[in-house]
């Protein structure tokens, strides 16, 4: 074993936590599509401005639109700080060695850079282990990391069903589990963290409380578009609906499933809002749904293709600055991937805390529209959550 210390990762409470995906639906180009420029349409829904944020209507009555405004508000400003100031016991040592858990995904390749960089900047030792997706490539991989004897090991994918035997190996050893992306951490003791089911809540809320405000607190029909094949993804429609109701008396929210597969998503949102003309507002749960969303909504002639998601691509960036998409709801890979080193640090070392849900994704996310769409590269789609967070992370770990 690495720099281990004598903290055990036993006895840590379940925490309640946050983050992963969402997806956003477009609008149509500014003088011929829905606009987000603030109109009303026949049906009497009335939508946003969202470059100015102004409504030319009032809400309707009972629609609680202040609390969903001011809930969308703080995802969408600038925060000041990480979750605690509170340093390590102890420094992070030159033999403590952290391993993260690849799953050979573009988007998990970017986690391991991150990750890799945070680990070293504090001192510790990094390695990415390859461990592929499928039930075989898992847990002949996870046998190789448990011979690394590592002090910390993070994943955001790689289901513990299929590594249960190596879990308890080298959590026997005293190694620190960072178990984010999976809905099912309770299930053998862990805390909830980013993408795991409790993150499904905060997510789905915040796309909800967007969907109110988008359309001015007018609308009272919605709908939802789940990956089925993505856990977190149909686990937020619980939380999305929730929302709504609360907030909308008499709102109705119909769900309907897209493959994350579908090369052709935006079809299908079209094929559904030409079916449902009475909805108002569509929050799909993957952003590539929506890409020329625009255009095809113009050749089928609707006027309903208004919708905030999230799991952007620079091209819904660019949909968004130029006023044909609502919005969406961005990660900062990097702050995520130095948080998840945070966390795995201070289990280490026993003094990890649940975290509270909101200011875990806030610290990670924003809620982006026209009004603070300047705070994104949109060739690359990332964006500065927190400025200097490097040096802050370096002063508990090390300072």
């Amino acid at each position: 074993m690495h720099g281990r210390t004598k903290a055990a990762l036993g006895g840590f409470a379940a925490v309640a936590a946050v983050s992963l995906a969402l997806a956003g639906c477009a609008a149509g180009t500014p003088s011929e599509q829905p606009t987000t420029g603030g109109e009303t349409t026949a049906a009497g829904v009335t939508y946003m401005d969202m470059a100015t944020g102004e409504c030319a209507a009032p809400p309707l009555e009972g629609v609680d639109f202040e609390g969903a405004k001011a809930y969308l508000d703080s995802f969408s400003a600038q925060v000041d700080g990480l979750l605690t100031d509170e340093k390590l016991p102890e420094p992070i040592t030159s033999d403590t060695l952290v391993v993260y858990l690849d799953n050979a995904s573009p988007y998990s390749a970017m986690l391991a850079e991150f990750i890799g960089q945070a680990a070293k900047a504090a001192g510790a030792e990094y390695q990415s282990v390859n461990v592929g997706s499928d039930a075989q490539s898992i847990n002949s991989g996870m046998n190789s990391v448990v011979t690394l004897n590592p002090d910390v090991v993070i994943t955001f994918a790689t289901d513990l069903t299929f590594w249960q035997d190596q879990y308890k190996a080298l959590t026997d050893a005293g190694t620190a589990v960072v178990y984010a992306g999976n809905g099912n951490a309770t299930e053998f003791g862990l805390n909830e963290t980013f993408g795991t089911a409790d993150a499904s809540v905060v997510n789905g809320s915040v796309i909800a409380a967007a969907a109110i405000v988008a359309t001015c607190g007018t609308a009272t029909n919605f709908v939802y578009y789940p990956a089925p094949e993505i856990v977190a993804s149909v686990d937020m429609l619980a939380s999305y609906e929730s929302y709504i109701k609360d907030h909308v008396p008499g709102a109705t929210v119909r769900s309907v499933d897209i493959s994350i597969m579908d090369t052709d998503g935006a079809s299908k949102i079209v094929s559904d809002l030409q079916a449902h003309p009475e909805t108002e507002f569509c929050s799909p749960s993957s952003d590539q749904w929506q890409i020329g969303l625009a255009d095809k909504a113009k050749l089928a002639g609707i006027t309903n293709a208004y919708c905030f998601g999230g799991i952007s691509l620079p091209q819904n960036y660019q949909q968004i600055k130029d006023g044909t998409q609502v919005g969406t709801l961005a990660y900062d890979p990097t702050v995520q991937s130095w948080q998840a080193v945070d966390e795995g640090f201070r289990k280490l070392q026993g003094v990890f805390k649940d975290y509270d849900m909101d200011a875990l994704i806030r610290l990670v996310a924003l809620a982006v529209t026209q009004q603070n769409i300047d705070r994104v590269d949109i060739s690359t789609g990332a964006f500065d959550a927190l400025p200097g967070y490097q040096d802050m992370y370096l002063e508990l770990w090390n300072g």
